[in-house]
């Protein structure tokens, strides 16, 4: 019987997990440097000028707003990890996507998907952060 209240009152370590989202949050903002920091060569690839590569960097905020209203109701639907990872899978789409696109248009679309892991990472991040850590929570 002691072992079994030893077991439930082991702490779970979130440092790991918290690490891990704000890692997420980096990299959404490395992207967004990376297109801007490397417009001159975007332009070339994808036969735009600057404002096509403005384009693309507002598509990350045109699909965050496009997923914004249901992915909170998915991540209370079906968990804070999976609606983490299908932000994470959104990161890696977008990358590829970005390396492998020869002009605007695709490469808007997949900015849509770094937009899209913002949802989902906020939807998913930001409870999950309150729950793991509710004594430094605000809510």
């Amino acid at each position: 019987m002691a072992e079994n209240a030893l077991k439930t009152t082991k702490k779970h370590s979130y440092i790991p997990t918290a690490a891990g989202i704000y890692i997420t949050y980096a990299v959404l903002s490395m992207a967004q440097i990376i297109i801007s920091q490397y417009s001159s060569y975007f332009q070339n690839s994808w036969n735009t000028n600057i404002a096509g590569i403005s384009t693309v960097i507002s598509m990350m905020g045109i699909g965050r707003i496009l997923t914004i209203l249901f992915a909170g109701v998915f991540s209370d639907k079906f968990g804070r990890k999976p609606i983490f990872i299908v932000g994470m899978s959104c990161t890696v789409i977008f990358f590829i996507g970005l390396i492998f696109s020869t002009n605007i248009i695709m490469a808007s679309i997949f900015s849509l998907f770094l937009g899209f892991m913002n949802s989902f990472g906020d939807a998913a991040g930001y409870p999950a952060l309150s729950e793991a850590f509710p004594a430094k929570s605000l809510v």
